[in-house]
């Protein structure tokens, strides 16, 4: 059994093809968007391995208990960190940088005290990025991804090679020469886990509109900014109303952060839940192949350790279920959730 994570999937996507036929891989975890997955690995010799969507990354669990400034405390009404992306891109992630060199025009215009960078010598790791958002009343974003998918790697070749002659070349004038057929065809898409932090430390999320892996939804967990800025004028009365952006932050704290979903737990139960499915079928091909008396002996005896493994993984899936109703579920529910679940749990190892 064979799998294989990757990140980065915009670029060299034929050779990353052909590397995961030549190896043989079972299963493929993808970090694009679920209705692109298979326009991007559309390759004749990828049609066996099976496809899985996860996320770019997960909320980190000791941010759900920090102590964090209240809203009007913090010192920086807006904050943003982003790198200025190579322009082989796409339009989609150059709106990384925009984002922020357009707001900060806004934000001086309107009195606000920002913190918006996109120097690499500017950029913030560690425990000084968590300070740095834990101390901004609000932080801008856009979601993770390209709107241009090379699929040989000539995009980029041509791309670099151009710039480096013309280092001042304008982007426009980039993608129109080299991309602007490619720009959109296929767009990766999805959640930052930027997102993610900035819901545990409550700080309020203004973001262009998009689906954010379905995690996040426009005026219930971060405050929509049209790309044209034509709804400034609302954007900037939520920083200014402590009550209306703290309720979103709240949401976004209690619904998206807290949310099990979106945890590292959650992602390795996905993976065992994808090996749990192939590993037997995987085997089971192999004896119909091979139907020698050892294969059927050494089937039998896998199969006893996969029902052993099965029943251990419920019952691990059972100690985090119970941890976390002990930190998310009120007090006074607890016993009732907890005697619920243990009823679940039990029809749960019957059939492991």
């Amino acid at each position: 059994m064979k799998v294989i994570f990757i990140q980065d999937e915009y670029r060299w996507i034929n050779e990353t093809a052909k590397a995961i036929e030549e190896c043989e891989f079972n299963i493929l975890f993808s970090v694009v968007n679920e209705e692109i997955v298979h326009k991007i690995y559309h390759h004749e010799g990828l049609k066996g391995v099976t496809k899985k969507v996860t996320l770019t990354g997960f909320v980190p669990k000791a941010l759900l208990s920090m102590n964090v400034p209240a809203y009007q405390e913090r010192r920086v009404d807006v904050g943003y960190r982003a790198r200025r992306v190579p322009a082989w891109l796409g339009s989609f992630a150059h709106e990384k940088w925009v984002i922020g060199q357009r707001f900060l025009e806004v934000g001086q215009a309107a009195n606000l005290v920002c913190d918006i960078e996109s120097d690499e010598q500017k950029r913030l790791y560690g425990r000084a990025w968590i300070n740095f958002l834990s101390n901004c009343k609000a932080v801008l974003g856009t979601e993770s991804g390209a709107s241009v998918c090379d699929f040989d790697g000539s995009i980029q070749e041509h791309v670099e090679a151009f710039e480096a002659q013309h280092p001042d070349v304008h982007f426009d004038q980039v993608r129109d020469r080299f991309f602007s057929q490619a720009d959109g065809a296929l767009t990766i898409s999805v959640i930052s886990p930027r997102c993610f932090e900035a819901a545990a430390l409550r700080t309020l999320m203004i973001l262009y509109p998009g689906k954010y892996s379905g995690r996040l939804k426009a005026w219930q967990h971060y405050v929509p900014l049209e790309r044209d800025f034509s709804n400034i004028k609302e954007v900037l009365a939520v920083i200014r109303d402590p009550s209306m952006a703290e309720a979103i932050t709240e949401r976004a704290y209690q619904e998206v952060a807290c949310n099990f979903d979106n945890t590292f737990e959650a992602m390795v139960a996905d993976f065992d839940a994808a090996i749990d499915a192939e590993w037997p079928l995987r085997h089971f091909q192999r004896v119909r192949q091979e139907p020698s008396l050892e294969n059927i002996r050494r089937l039998g005896r896998r199969i006893e350790t996969y029902l052993q493994v099965r029943q251990s993984l419920v019952l691990g899936a059972r100690r985090v279920v119970n941890s976390s109703i002990k930190t998310i579920v009120p007090k006074s529910a607890q016993p009732a959730v907890t005697r619920a679940a243990q009823s679940i749990w039990r029809r749960l190892i019957k059939v492991a």
